[in-house]
């Protein structure tokens, strides 16, 4: 099923074996809890407000890696320590965000069950990806919604983007981009390439994903924000983690778009991708003529802005 409306931290963390009993944390397989960053608050969640990015330069976020599309992951084990998606992805004005780098989910039910909902026969083993990226596992912040059979039933379209708060406002470009297209699927092969991100999809079990696309053609910026619905929060984790550039696993394919849309993914890019409790957010963000680069001001700010999540946080608040 697809529509379109129109009115709308870092470390590679271990995985769990095929089989077992898993905790609300992530490991299965010790009955160890997961630990996480301690959370910061003062965040917004309102996607109306723009964050103030000020950065004297773009060191890794948190002291985790930050990956361009050259680099492909290395093996060894160990958590990266990184800042907590709801702090790295906050709006509030005047918040320091020191960044360097780089929406969605939804499910059909609340249930647990892990039938396969995203195959890889015919996936495009090559695509569009952004020349910078970096990922984030999930916090204890989302404990409460770290299992899709803890949620509260699956999210709608008008969640996501509620009618009335489809703008995004960024504070250090001054851009307002608006809401240009929107799709869900419930087959979360359509919203990517590679074989290999595919089969990350279909082992998280993944019945849901919504995607947006705003644009700003004043100011010329461009964002793209994805969430993927999967089982647990070490899917959602695992997934972020597996897609990065230049690995070639593969990426999130931007939604089709009239011009000045229709190049979206062509030119220089930075992209995040944040476990959020079991979902998976993903931003990416582009000036519409192609230009930039990793040290760029006005897309770090844009990249915290475009990945805020209201819908995801509002699923946290409901648990407590």
């Amino acid at each position: 099923m697809s529509y379109d409306d129109n009115p709308r931290s870092g470390g590679r963390r271990a995985t769990t074996a095929p089989s077992g009993a898993r905790n609300r944390d992530g490991d299965r397989r010790t009955g160890r809890r997961r630990t996480g960053t301690p959370q910061q608050t003062g965040g917004s969640s309102h996607r109306e407000t723009g964050a103030q990015a000020r950065t004297a330069g773009p060191p890794p976020v948190g002291g985790g890696r930050t990956r361009t599309a050259g680099q492909t992951r290395t093996g060894g084990g160990g958590r990266r320590k990184g800042m907590p998606p709801v702090v790295f992805f906050a709006t509030a004005g005047g918040l320091a965000v020191v960044l360097l780098a780089g929406v969605a989910f939804l499910m059909l039910g609340s249930g647990s069950g892990r039938k396969p909902a995203a195959p890889t026969a015919g996936l495009a083993t090559s695509g569009l990806a952004p020349e910078v990226y970096s990922d984030a596992p999930s916090t204890p912040t989302f404990d409460a919604i770290g299992e899709r059979s803890a949620d509260g039933g699956p999210l709608t379209a008008d969640e996501v983007f509620p009618r009335g708060k489809t703008t995004l406002v960024d504070g250090v470009t001054h851009a307002r981009l608006e809401l240009r297209g929107q799709r869900l699927d419930t087959d979360c092969a359509q919203a990517i390439w590679g074989v290999t991100a595919g089969g990350e999809l279909r082992k998280s079990s993944c019945n849901q994903v919504v995607r947006g696309i705003y644009s700003d053609e004043k100011k010329g910026y461009a964002a793209l924000f994805a969430i993927f619905n999967l089982a647990h929060s070490v899917d959602a984790g695992r997934f972020v983690h597996a897609i990065t550039p230049g690995s070639g696993a593969g990426f999130i394919r931007p939604l089709p778009a009239a011009a000045t849309l229709d190049h979206f993914g062509k030119g220089f890019g930075m992209a995040r991708g944040a476990a959020m409790g079991h979902y998976a957010v993903i931003v990416w963000v582009q000036r519409l003529d192609g230009t930039g680069d990793a040290k760029d001001q006005g897309l770090i700010s844009l990249l915290v802005t475009a990945g805020n999540a209201p819908a995801v946080y509002a699923r946290v608040a409901a648990h407590r």
